[in-house]
Parts: structure tokens; sequence; C-alpha cells
């Protein structure tokens, strides 16, 4: 994309050099949100964690990710700090199952997804994901 920035850039603006060299407008204070930037760490970690067991686990019996299945074991302040986001989304695997456990750190499982591929999603799952679903192209 910098490439395509850069070229839509000098032919608009001939007489600048760079679309990186320009400076660009300060960041409003108003938009900051602090809960929802810690909320963002916190899933990013977690999501480093499951990347690591991923890449352990995945060198012959995991192909890609959607091919995993998760078991991710955190404690309760770390559930609620992502409740209502999807894992399974956020670490592209076919699915995560969560788990509440007392200890601080985060421990994940990563196990080979059971089921049928989605030809939509690629997820594997033993549901039908797309039972009865039009798909137009």
């Amino acid at each position: 994309m910098s490439f395509t920035t850069e070229e839509i850039y000098q032919l608009i603006l001939k007489n600048k050099k760079s679309i990186h060299l320009e400076k660009f407008l300060n960041f409003p204070k108003n938009f900051e949100n602090i809960e929802l930037n810690n909320k963002w760490h916190q899933l990013l970690k977690i999501r480093d964690v499951c990347n690591l067991s991923m890449g352990e686990k995945g060198n012959k019996e995991i192909g890609s990710s959607l091919e995993a299945s998760l078991v991710v074991k955190m404690n309760k302040d770390n559930i609620k700090k992502i409740e209502g986001t999807d894992l399974s989304e956020l670490c592209i695997t076919s699915s995560v199952e969560i788990i509440d456990a007392d200890s601080e750190e985060i421990k994940v499982i990563t196990k080979k997804a059971t089921g049928d591929k989605c030809p939509v999603c690629w997820k594997e799952s033993a549901k039908n994901l797309v039972k009865g679903t039009i798909i137009r192209i």
C-alpha cells in the first residue's frame, strides 16, 4: 500500500517529494480511549500466546491455523477483559474454548480441529456452518 500511496501522491501533487516526508495531523486527545487500548493490549497478548502454541504444535500435525482448535486457560479477570470477543477470529483458528483457571499465566492447548471444512470460511467444524445457505458469486 505504501508504494501505491506514493504513486498517487506524486501524481496528484507533482511539486511534492514524498507522502512519507509530510507531516500528518495530530490525533485528537478526545479520541483516546484508555480502556479500549488496554483491552486490545490484552487481546494481542493472548493472541501471541496462542500463536506461539500453534507454532510449537503445528510442525506436522496442523498445516494452517484454520486447522487448529485451541483451549485457552486464563483467570476470571482476563476472561472478563476479553468478553464479547471471538478469539477464533482474532487467532484465525477453527475454534477457541476458554476455560477458567486460577493461574495468572495464560496457557494454551493446541489440537487439530475436527469436522468438515466449511467452503465459505474454511473453518473446520462438526456443525454444518452453511447448511441451507445460498452463496451468490
